[in-house]
């Protein structure tokens, strides 16, 4: 015999407490027919089905058509174990590269699974279902989401990016200034502004984020003393600089010995010390730019996924 959820009373204290807790479970919010009973929608996943569905398409689209989010269709794939593309496989298979399709292996487990969830999608307060990156097709955004779900700066630079490693070469030979110790590799090299300490993670940080940017189509060169990134006929700039804390400055005995002799000497009034806390800044030349900073619960290293999409929000605003 099936059984048909319960109604729920609103005056019941009971029914409340229920209507809570089915409130957070995974389908999502429930909703109720005209006779105040509780209405789900149920969704069967075939596990040969899925399998060949992960692997026609990327899986952002495949988890449009079951009207869930990708994350929630990798779950189901990891439950059925059912093996999804890997890495770059949907850019190798643009450029018309070999590409191997992992086979599914066998399981003894179940071959389909239900899943209940509510049977209206959630909406926003305008009835419209907010998306990231909305403007691209559904093929390039899952380009996009992969590229984005495998950005890892890694812990040693290796087989650096052209222009970082120019920089790495410029600046592990400079001198910090006098009254900063921030070093730079000048117009015509990586805009990024940082002191020894953190130089190494820097670049490490910018190799990340220029490869990341290359292997969606969307070159990095300087022009014009700028770091830039052409995005869909837009120059972007991109910049990381390392903050500095502003001191008064002392006199050394030297330099309170040239104040003594020479009456028009001037000395520096501020001293400009290091924090070793990064900022990446991106944005038009003229128009908004946005900041990613270091904090206390924070890294730059995990937000280029935020700043891919924002890029390419920005070369769409302009």
């Amino acid at each position: 015999m099936q059984l048909k959820p319960p109604g729920i009373c609103a005056q019941c204290p009971v029914s409340r407490a229920i209507s809570q807790i089915l409130s957070l479970c995974a389908f999502g919010p429930i909703t109720r027919n005209q006779k105040g009973m509780i209405t789900l929608k149920e969704t069967t996943y075939d596990r040969q089905t899925l399998y060949e569905e992960v692997w026609k398409e990327p899986v952002l689209i495949v988890a449009k058509r079951y009207g869930v989010s990708d994350v929630a269709l990798h779950k189901i794939c990891k439950r059925l174990k059912v093996p999804v593309p890997g890495r770059g496989y949907w850019s190798r298979l643009r450029a018309e590269e070999k590409v191997k399709r992992e086979p599914l292996p066998a399981y003894e487990g179940p071959q389909r699974i239900i899943v209940r969830r509510n049977e209206e999608p959630v909406q926003n307060p305008q009835g419209e279902r907010s998306e990231l990156l909305s403007f691209l097709d559904d093929a390039t955004r899952a380009t996009v989401f992969e590229v984005i779900a495998n950005l890892a700066v890694p812990e040693e630079l290796t087989k650096p990016h052209p222009l970082v490693a120019e920089a790495q070469k410029r600046l592990r030979s400079q001198k910090p200034g006098n009254n900063s110790p921030l070093l730079s590799p000048g117009r015509d090299g990586l805009d990024i502004l940082v002191t020894r300490d953190t130089l190494d993670r820097s670049l490490r940080i910018m190799d990340t984020l220029i490869k990341g940017l290359e292997t969606l189509g969307y070159p990095a060169l300087i022009s014009d003393g700028h770091t830039v990134v052409h995005i869909r006929g837009e120059k972007l700039p991109i910049r990381l600089v390392e903050r500095t804390r502003q001191v008064d400055h002392v006199l050394t005995p030297e330099e309170l010995e040239k104040k003594r002799k020479y009456q028009y000497w001037l000395a520096p009034r501020y001293d400009h010390l290091p924090t070793g806390k990064l900022t990446l800044t991106i944005g038009s030349f003229w128009g908004q730019k946005r900041n990613w900073n270091d904090g206390k619960k924070q890294r730059i290293e995990a937000c280029l996924g935020k700043v891919i999409i924002a890029l390419l929000q920005a070369a769409e605003d302009e």
